[in-house]
């Protein structure tokens, strides 16, 4: 689903492989809710790659690339029949200093 503003050529559509399985994906758009701002609108893990710590390390490659396009903030959307989906304050602790999460923005199914 393309949002308003979204930039599609600046978007990225992500896989996690391990052991060559696809254990992972995540989209990372720009241009939601406002021109340029970078928004992670999917992310899933397979059951075999969950409470490993790998799902932190794919969102540290996701908040790289938000950064490196020029991201103050990672906008996210959850769901809320998802309500797991929504990071703790204390989840949010692995991000950078000077990175904002904007959170929740809540799509209610």
């Amino acid at each position: 689903m393309q949002q308003p503003n979204c930039e599609p050529n600046r978007s990225f559509r992500l896989g996690l492989f391990l052991d060559d399985r696809l254990s992972g994906l995540a989209e990372l758009s720009f241009g939601f809710p406002k021109i340029g701002d970078p928004y992670l609108g999917f992310m899933m893990l397979g059951p075999w790659a969950q409470n490993s710590g790998i799902g932190i390390k794919f969102l540290d490659h996701v908040e790289y690339l938000a950064r490196q396009a020029g991201g103050q903030k990672l906008f996210l959307a959850v769901l809320s029949i998802n309500p797991k989906g929504v990071p703790s304050r204390r989840d949010r602790a692995f991000l950078q200093p000077g990175f904002g999460v904007q959170l929740p923005l809540v799509i209610n199914m």
